[in-house]
Formats: C-alpha cells, sequence, structure tokens
C-alpha cells in the first residue's frame, strides 16, 4: 500500500519490503492496530506534506519490522532513523534474531563458546553461516596410545549432551597398525579448554567397551550417532528401551574392508551404546535376529550412513531410519542404498525411485540438512569413482539429493565451483553446511564448503527441467561474504592464522556446533608422499 512506496521513496528499499511482508499477512501487531492483509493502518494515515513519519509508527511495530527485516539487513538500515538504532540496542531483539538460526546453528544460543552479549551471538552465527574465515589451532593427543591413523577414524559426540563432564568427544578405528577397534572418549570440559587456547592436548582416555557383540576390525566404516542434532532445544537423541536405558546415545558402526588393499568388505553391524557416565557397551537389538539369523545389509565399504529421525520419514517408518548408502560393493563404487528400520532393527535395500541414480561413489562426503521441521534431505556429497578407493578412477565433484520421505532421488549437481572436490576428505556437517577439508586423488590442503539447503533446492530444478547440469552454479570467490541465501557453488574460507593442516585425505571429521562451539574438529589422515597423520585441529569459524 501506500506505507510500502513512502518508505521504499525516503530509500529505505529494505524496511518498505519488511512492512510489505508485515502488512501483507494478519499479524498479532496488525491485529492489534486493526490492519487488513494489503491495507494500511486507519489510524496512521500520511500526513498532508504525503509523508509517513517515522515517529507515529508504534514500538511493537518497529520490532515486528526489524524481525522481518532479519539481523543481517537490521544492522544495514540502522542508520535510516534514530528510532532504529534504539529498537536495535535492545538485547532482546537480538534473542528474537537468534532464535531464528537454523538447524545445528540453534545450539550456539546459549554456548559458551561464544560471546554472552545478544548482538555479539547473532554475529557469531551469521558467521558460522556464511563460514568466511576459519581460525585453525593444532592439537595432540595427550594418550600415545592414539597414534597415527587414516582410513576414516570415526569422530563424533555422545553423551547427556547437557553438562561438560556428561558429553564426550569420541573417538574410535581407523587404520594403525591394521584395522582399528578401540575407543577414546575426552569429556567436553577439556575441549573447550584446548578450544579457548588455554589447553595444548587433548585428554582422551582409552575407554574399554562391554559385550561381546562388537563388530568385525575393519577400516572404511561408516559412524552414525542416532542424534537430531539440529532439532529445537538441542539435540535429540534416540531411545530405545529394549536396547539401551534412556539417557544413552546409540552409534551405529557397520560396514568397512576387512583385509589391507582395500578388500574383503564387510557386512558386520552393531551398536556401540555410551552412557553419560561415560561406560560403553556393544549392542545388538534382539529384534534384529530372527531364528538364530541376524539381519544384515549388503557388504560395503568407504560408505556413508545416514540418521534420518522420525519426523522425516514416511510412515513405513514411524521410528525413523539409517539410510547405507554408496561405497564399494565387491571392489566397485556403487549408488545402491539399504535401509535399517529403527522400529524393528532390520535391514531391506532401498527401493528408491528417480528420474536418474547418482553417480556411483565411493569415500564420499554426506549429510542430512533439515528443509523445516517435517521436511529434510539426505546429501550424497563428493567422492571417488575407482574400485582402488585412493588411486583409482577420478574424483567425482557433485552431489546427489534423496528426498528420504519419497525416497526418491531428487537430482544430482556440480556443486565444485573453482574447488577440486573429490574423494576421502575429512568432512562434517556444519550448520547448513557440508564442510570438507583435503582430500582428491592428490590431497589438498584446502577447505571447502557448500550449502546443502541451496543445492536440495536446485536439486528439485534439475526433476523440472528433466536434465542434469553438469557446470558449477557458482564460482568460488574468496570474497563473498553474505551467503545467508545460499550458494551451491563450494567457496574456499579465509585462513585467519599461519598455520594449517598439511596436504591429507582418509582422515576423521566432526561438527562442534551441538556442544556449543562454533566450529569443528579433523584428526588424522594420509598424504601418498607425507605418510600418516596424528595430530587434531580445531577449526574455530571467525571473521566479519
Amino acid at each position: 500500500g501506500q506505507w510500502v512506496l513512502l518508505f521504499f521513496l525516503r530509500g529505505v528499499g529494505g524496511v518498505g519490503r519488511a512492512l510489505g511482508r508485515l502488512l501483507g499477512r494478519q499479524t498479532p501487531q496488525a491485529n492489534a492496530l486493526g490492519v487488513q492483509p494489503g491495507a494500511a493502518p486507519q489510524e496512521h494515515q500520511p500526513t498532508g506534506d504525503g509523508i509517513c513519519h517515522a515517529a507515529k509508527i508504534p514500538a511493537d511495530m518497529w520490532t515486528s519490522i526489524l524481525l522481518q527485516l532479519g539481523g543481517v539487513e537490521a544492522l544495514r538500515s540502522r542508520t535510516a532513523w534514530k528510532t532504529f538504532k534504539h529498537a536495535l540496542d535492545n538485547p532482546t531483539i537480538w534473542d528474537s534474531f537468534c532464535d531464528t538460526a537454523r538447524g545445528t546453528l540453534r545450539n550456539l544460543r546459549s554456548g559458551t563458546g561464544v560471546p554472552a552479549n545478544p548482538q555479539e551471538r547473532y554475529k557469531a552465527l551469521v558467521r558460522c553461516q556464511a563460514l568466511s574465515s576459519v581460525n585453525w589451532m593444532r592439537r595432540r593427543a595427550d594418550s600415545d596410545l592414539i597414534g597415527e591413523r587414516e582410513g576414516a577414524p570415526g569422530l563424533f559426540l555422545a553423551g547427556d549432551f547437557a553438562t561438560d563432564d556428561g558429553t564426550f568427544v569420541c573417538l574410535f578405528g581407523g587404520w594403525g597398525f591394521g584395522p582399528q577397534d578401540d575407543l577414546h572418549m575426552m569429556p567436553v570440559r577439556h575441549l573447550r579448554q584446548a578450544f579457548a587456547g588455554t589447553q595444548q592436548k587433548l585428554l582422551f582416555n582409552p575407554s574399554n567397551i562391554a559385550g561381546d557383540m562388537s563388530p568385525l576390525p575393519a577400516y572404511g566404516q561408516a559412524f552414525t550417532a542416532l542424534v537430531d542434532d539440529g532439532a529445537e532445544g538441542g539435540p535429540v537423541k534416540f531411545e530405545d528401551e529394549q536396547v539401551a536405558p534412556p539417557g544413552c546415545t546409540l552409534v551405529l558402526v557397520s560396514g568397512g574392508h576387512l583385509s589391507g588393499g582395500y578388500r574383503r568388505e564387510s557386512r558386520s553391524w552393531a551398536l556401540l551404546v555410551i552412557a553419560p557416565t561415560g561406560a560403553a557397551s556393544w549392542v545388538i537389538p534382539p529384534a534384529a535376529w530372527n531364528e538364530g539369523t541376524l539381519s544384515r545389509p549388503q557388504p560395503r565399504a568407504w560408505h556413508q550412513a545416514v540418521y534420518v529421525a522420525a519426523q522425516f520419514c514416511g510412515p513405513e517408518f514411524p521410528k525413523g531410519c539409517v539410510i547405507s548408502m554408496g561405497g564399494n560393493v565387491n571392489q566397485n563404487p556403487s549408488n545402491t542404498i539399504d535401509i535399517l528400520d529403527l522400529a524393528s532393527w532390520t535391514w531391506a535395500p532401498g527401493m528408491v525411485t528417480g528420474p536418474k541414480l547418482p553417480r556411483a561413489r565411493n569415500a564420499f562426503s554426506a549429510g542430512l540438512v533439515r528443509l523445516s521441521e517435517t521436511e529434510a534431505r539426505v546429501i550424497m556429497g563428493p567422492g571417488g569413482t575407482g574400485g582402488d578407493v585412493p588411486r583409482g578412477g577420478e574424483d567425482c565433484s557433485s552431489a546427489a539429493v534423496l528426498d528420504p520421505r519419497a525416497m526418491q532421488w531428487l537430482g544430482e549437481v556440480e556443486v565444485a565451483g573453482e574447488m577440486q572436490l573429490g574423494r576421502a576428505a575429512s568432512s562434517c556437517v556444519v550448520g547448513d553446511s557440508l564442510v570438507m577439508y583435503g582430500g582428491c586423488r592428490y590431497p589438498h590442503p584446502e577447505l571447502a564448503s557448500f550449502n546443502m539447503q541451496a543445492c536440495a533446492a536446485e536439486a528439485g530444478k534439475v526433476v523440472n527441467r528433466g536434465d542434469e547440469p553438469r557446470q558449477p552454479l557458482f564460482q568460488a570467490l574468496l570474497s563473498r561474504r553474505d551467503h545467508f541465501k545460499g550458494s551451491v557453488g563450494s567457496k574456499v574460507a579465509r585462513v585467519a592464522t599461519n598455520q594449517r593442516p598439511e596436504s591429507r585425505g582418509f582422515g576423521g571429521g566432526v561438527s562442534l556446533l551441538p556442544v556449543g562451539l562454533p566450529g569443528f574438529m579433523i584428526y588424522g589422515g594420509w598424504h601418498p608422499r607425507i605418510g600418516t597423520f596424528g595430530d587434531f585441529w580445531l577449526g574455530r569459524i571467525d571473521g566479519q
């Protein structure tokens, strides 16, 4: 209406757009003023000079306008009027901006690794979303029992996700002196000290695992914590009292190569149960046995298994599922999937539809991205196409998108931009982005990421057009800073310090956002000329 035009003509187009959105639908503030959709408030008509005076707008309406703008655009508009500046000085509105954070970024709202001031905390959220700059910190484990490893060792979080002494960073497996099957755990309390720079060594302790249901020792395994870490209010763990007591974290360990030389894929699987006390045990649910025969997936290695919570699944999976996909099957890369039904604890081949199956790959990055409270997408990221995982085939830089509710491949999009992406990167999901360090046939020392929401949206366009784009959608530009609208093309994060990890692949990675720290961790890895690594690197997301 008139308000939108007048605000735009006064040179504050963003405010006009926000007010138009506000007046375009019924809101509590609009109802209080008697505003109908598309109409201006009757008691606040423009004055005789044709100008709508900002002073005539109630304070609660200003708050609504700012919330419609969003934090970034509100900061850009704060010099427009003194009223804006006064409204933005109110800490409450910044708490509201923080509440709009998506996915695992929500866990930074009250994390101890971010500033207490609400406005500064929101800026930390912006930086995590943009991934524009990373400050690397090198750390070593205090225990000599860990040593140097490659073969995709598992890094994951477990525990109560409520206290620093009841939540742990866990390291399992990989290839050291052959396939490893040992567990090392560190309380998050020590991680925070290392993250803050007050502690140089990571205090991991070896943990005995009770039970005789362990999977066969292997490397190139998949590690899947059954935790929805993007849920409102913090991580939500999948629980089944027939398997473990309440409060425990269940971690699915599956597949892998049983022999050196990337041979003999495994069908073995089990649940690693970790209690808030730090006690660990191997469990196979009783329901997985049928007349003495264990339900098992097909043999796989260098695959990924993604947990999908019940609200993102169809009615056939009332408690959710785990989608195990890709990897080496019969020593060749695959694009098939197996599905573990968490209600019956049985495996079955996935009957997946789609206009075109994704390119077969192994040693790839993967993750799940939330689109809403009931919709999500599984992303099969860049990987390799050779049966000889480090040397064979070529690097595949595309990402395929799976709808877990319809069990349909939506399409495959190119995400590399100017970056070199491919097999065996140390990767994890940070907010809405899939973050990858190193990897490729000849490993490189770059940190790259792409927005999974934008990737999922582009995959939908691929289906509608009926074609497959093979060119990058965006170029990786170091100068790009505003990534709130999403970018499918990978971007390189600026390194804020002189030190960074050496080139490597085949290591492990984990996001630290679920415990309120704005960053991630990578460990280990291998380079064909340098050898195997045993150091840890903390990546703190900084920048402006």
